[in-house]
């Protein structure tokens, strides 16, 4: 469930953890996503924090997803920003 609303959130430029918080209770869209489970910003940053690694594996799955489906054909794929990366 965090990990969709991680890219719920990278997909909708949402990148704060509070905002995202805020977002799991008011938003019926990812209400519906998270199944009305509303986590606080400090489980959220832990995640992000916890599992950067495993996050971008996770993208590189989807990526080669893409391309064995026929949907990505270019020979480079640039994602922005890292995960552990601190603003």
């Amino acid at each position: 469930m965090l990990l969709k609303l991680f890219i719920y959130g990278y997909l909708n430029c949402i990148p704060s953890s509070r905002r995202l918080e805020r977002e799991a209770g008011r938003n019926v869209e990812l209400m519906w996503l998270t199944g009305r489970l509303m986590p606080d910003h400090k489980i959220i940053s832990d995640f992000r924090r916890d599992n950067g690694a495993a996050i971008c594996r996770t993208c590189a799955q989807f990526v080669q997803l893409c391309r064995r489906i026929r949907v990505l054909k270019g020979g480079c794929v640039a994602i922005d920003g890292e995960p552990n990366s601190r603003r």
